[in-house]
């Protein structure tokens, strides 16, 4: 399995496509996509599995959906997955990567679960940032904005995140600002504000005591 995520070895995933099967029924491929259907009906809407992956590893008689794959990772990061633990374990191991050796530079704190590789010419890696706002992240990429301009004609800069307001993950409503508001496990109703009033709300605040500063 850690060949497989880490390195997208062929050979290993087959393997396990093959004991996949043998615990299905020992029909072949199929199998694995019977499995999968079975289980993660909501998921694993267009996946399709006819063959094991072919020496040299050119292969697009089998298929997959960006769809999928932003379904498992959804699911896969709320821990609605079996082994979903286990799964974050495998996916966070360094690899050779496209997410994190594709950019300039990567902030310490950021973690990264990907699975490296392609299939049926969806080409490069899935996966998670995890870029969760700490002190010791803040302003770790000025070259997003132009500082020196912006000093250089005596203005001012202010640093703030939306995630300090309110944490976009999925049980959001449970922290930050909505604490003061909601009930643990309670959501607002349709026509009550949600998290983009709530980043909206925030930072137009924040720049009250910025205005006042000297």
């Amino acid at each position: 399995m850690e060949r497989m995520i880490r390195s997208s070895c062929n050979t290993s995933t087959n393997r396990l496509m093959t004991l996949v099967s043998k615990n299905a029924g020992n029909r072949g491929p199929g199998d694995v996509e019977r499995v999968l259907k079975q289980n993660g009906p909501d998921i694993f809407q267009d996946i399709r599995i006819v063959e094991q992956i072919p020496a040299g590893g050119r292969t697009y008689r089998n298929l997959a959906s960006a769809g999928d794959y932003h379904r498992f990772l959804a699911a896969f990061w709320r821990s609605q997955l079996p082994y979903s633990d286990e799964m974050r374990a495998l996916l966070s191991l360094s690899n050779r990567d496209r997410i994190v050796d594709g950019v300039d530079s990567m902030p310490d704190n950021v973690r990264v679960y990907d699975k490296t590789g392609s299939t049926s010419m969806l080409c490069g890696d899935m996966g998670i940032v995890d870029n969760r706002a700490t002190e010791r992240s803040r302003n770790t990429w000025p070259g997003s904005m132009p500082v020196e301009r912006i000093l250089a004609r005596g203005n001012a800069v202010a640093n703030a995140c939306c995630g300090d307001i309110a944490p976009d993950r999925p049980d959001v409503f449970n922290h930050g600002v909505f604490t003061a508001y909601f009930k643990k496990g309670d959501v607002p109703a349709p026509d009550e504000w949600g998290v983009l009033a709530a980043w909206a709300w925030g930072m137009s605040s924040s720049m009250s005591p910025v205005a006042t500063m000297r």
